[in-house]
């Protein structure tokens, strides 16, 4: 998946922690992910993110089962220098999310180095425009519009080109070029 530009990677299942509950037992809780976030503009590195993801109805129903192992994972994160927090399905399932889920299977695609800056090069002169657009520039063909399709997601994919996804990506997005002089 197309990762987030201020996450530097997620690790799934870091860690497993043994406790003891309040009643005595033995107990092994592995919390699902463990997020490492890059520097931000001011060159200060946010704390990694140790995660617990759950259905937001399952949360409810069972946050008095869960309560004991979160506390538990909540105290092993700030040992650790960490934070720990449960997302729910409401916050994962965005526009962003479903976004960078399908431009995460254009990202590592190998494009065609003349087709991509001929793209580039379009959208530079444009301005602004939508993918629809932007292929009717090359060719009125829908099926040579479409042999286009995967190298103009490739290059949203690796930003490149901007989209923002925080909106359902279409064919009528607005795009635009990312030229390193924007930064």
């Amino acid at each position: 998946m197309m990762a987030d530009p201020a996450v530097a990677n997620v690790e799934e299942q870091p860690v497993q922690i043994s406790y003891t509950t309040s009643d005595g037992k033995q107990r092994r809780y592995t919390p699902d992910a463990l997020v490492r976030f890059n520097a931000d503009t001011t060159g200060a590195t946010p704390m990694p993110l140790l995660c617990e993801i759950k259905y937001r109805e399952e949360y409810k129903a069972k946050f008095f089962e869960f309560k004991e192992r979160f506390q538990v994972a909540r105290r092993y994160a700030r040992e650790q220098g960490w934070r720990f927090r449960v997302i729910t399905d409401r916050e994962i399932r965005t526009s962003r999310f479903a976004n960078l889920r399908f431009l995460g299977g254009f990202k590592d695609r190998i494009q065609d180095a003349d087709q991509a800056e001929a793209m580039l090069q379009a959208l530079r002169a444009a301005g602004e425009s939508s993918p629809a657009a932007l292929l009717s520039t090359f060719s009125s063909d829908p099926w040579k519009q479409a042999a286009l399709l995967p190298a103009l997601w490739g290059l949203i994919a690796t930003e490149k080109i901007l989209a923002d996804l925080s909106e359902p990506l279409s064919m009528s997005s607005k795009i635009s070029v990312h030229d390193e002089n924007d930064i």
